[in-house]
């Protein structure tokens, strides 16, 4: 029946989940990837495989669910914004400084961000979708000697933990997309945001708490904190 081949298909998802942590965990897909010489590990949203289009739908899904809530503390105009775990694209950064942000920083684990052409492709759509607004794409990546980066006075990337990085200035919002449920010590993430922030800063996170659909009950949608910590 339909439901006897859901449950087989949500076991499978359930066993492939546990041995990728594992081997997360014990370093084993790392080895591999030397081995093999394939790419270095890397974290977040992965939007190298998918189209454009869809990466301007899911940037615009975000930044909508985000911008909203920021923006019912202040108006972001001229404020310094700060992204947490993006993956390897800048795209709802963008679309903050389009929306007049001064500045967003890109906290990053991984160095994953790259300036190629399915990046240009995606910021260029979005730079035309929003075209009204003050700032082009122009003003965010720099051609220097024909070697193209982005401008650090609109995107600041730094690649290392988010509660190990500082800044020489304080931060007006902070927000974050499918990480908190990711994160080991998360007293120690909420105490560094407060630390960082402005007096009226404001941290905001979208939480996926399905497991990434992986351990998902429609009776109970946090089933999955309870397996443990091992798993």
């Amino acid at each position: 029946t339909n439901k006897n081949v859901i449950n087989v298909v949500k076991f499978f998802k359930i066993i492939i989940a546990i041995l990728r942590n594992q081997s997360h965990r014990l370093k084993i897909d790392v080895h591999f990837k030397i081995i093999l010489k394939m790419p270095k590990a890397r974290g977040g949203a992965d939007l190298s495989k998918i189209g454009v289009k869809d990466n301007v739908t899911r940037a615009e899904t975000i930044f909508n669910a985000l911008f909203p809530l920021i923006s019912n503390f202040f108006d972001i105009r001229d404020k310094v914004g700060l992204e947490i775990g993006p993956g390897d694209n800048i795209n709802v950064a963008f679309l903050f400084l389009k929306h007049r942000a001064k500045k967003i920083y890109i906290i990053e684990k991984f160095n994953n961000i790259y300036l190629n052409k399915k990046t240009t492709d995606t910021l260029n759509e979005l730079d035309l979708r929003y075209e009204r607004k003050l700032i082009a794409l122009s003003d965010v990546i720099n051609n220097n000697q024909n070697k193209a980066e982005f401008s650090s006075n609109k995107i600041c990337i730094k690649t290392k933990l988010f509660e190990e990085t500082k800044f020489e200035e304080k931060i007006d919002f902070i927000y974050s997309n499918d990480v908190i449920e990711h994160v080991r010590n998360v007293n120690r993430v909420f105490s560094h945001a407060y630390n960082i922030l402005t007096k009226d800063g404001v941290f905001i996170n979208n939480i996926d708490f399905a497991g990434h659909n992986v351990f998902t009950n429609n009776n109970d949608p946090l089933d999955f904190l309870t397996y443990n910590n091992f798993i």
